[in-house]
């Protein structure tokens, strides 16, 4: 990377609050690696106490897990969902519209692209959902998503025990 990118991405990244830097680096988790997203990555040397400032710039505090929303609670990984997924069943649409909000058109653009495969697209579904609630996508947020469903109570079990990890 250039001298003049790095610093470019390190005004970006200077001008962002905490909970936007955390937002952006969830967001991107799927796209690159989490090393990319690591002060490392962009410079700074081998830890935070031994990053550089400029004169009169107060040092960026350090930064959170990537896994951990700034509201609190660990942000569900792909494991995660995929694991909620094999236990909706058959109902996965009718949960994804009337539980979590989404479009029935992405739904069945889901469908069609895993055909006969039911936990995939129920994987997916969440995916979906868990890109829309960025830093809020923790395993109590869609335990409430889910209540009014009249879903196995293993779902409901198992959002908990994530919720407590």
């Amino acid at each position: 990377m250039a001298a003049t990118e790095r610093e470019v991405l390190l005004e970006v990244q200077r001008a962002l609050s905490e909970e936007q830097f955390q937002t952006f680096k969830y967001l991107l988790e799927e796209r690159l690696p989490l090393s990319r997203l690591q002060p490392d990555a962009v410079g700074w040397g081998s830890g935070w106490g031994t990053r550089s400032e400029p004169a009169g710039r107060a040092p960026h505090p350090p930064l959170m897990s990537p896994w951990v929303s700034p509201g609190g609670g660990r942000l569900l990984s792909e494991r995660d969902l995929l694991r909620v997924a094999q236990l909706l069943g058959h109902e996965w649409q009718e949960v994804g519209v009337l539980c979590l909000g989404l479009q029935r058109c992405r739904l069945e653009q889901i469908r069609e692209n895993n055909p006969h495969r039911t936990a995939l697209c129920s994987f997916e579904m969440l995916r979906e959902w868990r890109r829309r609630e960025g830093a809020a996508a923790t395993a109590p947020r869609l335990r409430d998503c889910l209540r009014p469903a009249q879903l196995d109570p293993e779902v409901f079990t198992l959002l908990q025990q994530m919720g407590l990890e």
